[in-house]
């Protein structure tokens, strides 16, 4: 049986061509439209690993981790990709970082470097940084 992956994105078209890239590539795909809907899938269906917006209606990116690690099956929950746009990175990383665990790792794919946050983070490689614990 193919890693179900879920894609969490309130613009349907974007969510169908990562969905449709996916599937491509042999995984089983299950499709929200924002974070509610995506805790509700949860319920019912296993997933490895989740591909989110930041910016949704009823339950945004940051709010659905939080609560889908809540939920004693996906509490080790620990494989997220979350997208946003340029304006919003400070912000993001920071919010990111308020739930990572201290000592966690924190992954950064950009070509700009490290983003200004206000959380003391130690670099381990580009793009790779450390909580302090």
């Amino acid at each position: 049986m193919a890693q179900t992956i879920l894609v969490i994105d309130d613009t349907a078209s974007l969510r169908q061509v990562v969905a449709m890239a996916l599937k491509g590539a042999g995984y089983a795909v299950l499709e929200a439209g924002d974070g509610a809907a995506a805790l509700a899938l949860l319920d019912r269906r296993k997933s490895g690993m989740a591909i989110c917006d930041v910016n949704m209606p009823r339950m945004n990116g940051i709010e659905f981790v939080k609560a889908a690690k809540a939920l004693p099956a996906y509490r080790f929950l620990r494989d997220v990709l979350i997208y946003f746009d340029a304006a919003t990175k400070s912000e993001v990383v920071d919010r990111v970082l308020e739930v990572l665990r201290p000592g966690g790792l924190f992954f950064l794919g950009t070509a700009e470097g490290r983003v200004p946050c206000k959380t003391p983070l130690k670099t381990l490689l580009p793009g790779v940084f450390r909580k302090a614990p």
